[in-house]
């Protein structure tokens, strides 16, 4: 499993390719869209949990509203729109991405 060192190699330079290039860099924000390598911001939609279990308990969290909330749901929508934006009345709308590092980040705070 995983990219073998050549692949991810062969990624990180279409990338470096890309951010040189002043056309492609107007097309930065559709990265996801676009289906540019390496996959930098999907691995958060193969996530189980993160549209149920995870965000109920990041919701649920004695500390969201003073703690998490201003970086969840009370937060503008960040990133690309083709990330799957999941609702959560009465808490607002994350963006995969956030909810699983803001899980990561609730982990942390609890060790």
């Amino acid at each position: 499993a995983g990219n073998p060192p050549s692949q991810g190699a062969s990624h990180m330079h279409q990338l470096s390719s890309r951010e040189r290039d002043e056309r492609s860099c107007r097309e930065f924000a559709r990265y996801h869209e676009n289906g540019w390598l390496p996959p930098l911001f999907k691995w958060a939609e193969h996530t189980p949990g993160l549209d149920g279990p995870l965000l109920e308990e990041l919701v649920d969290d004695p500390e969201y509203g003073a703690y998490f909330a201003a970086a969840a749901g009370r937060s503008p929508h960040f990133g690309s729109p083709a990330v799957e934006l999941l609702r959560r009345p009465p808490h607002g709308a994350f963006r995969r991405k956030r909810v699983q590092e803001l899980v990561h980040f609730r982990v942390l705070r609890r060790a």
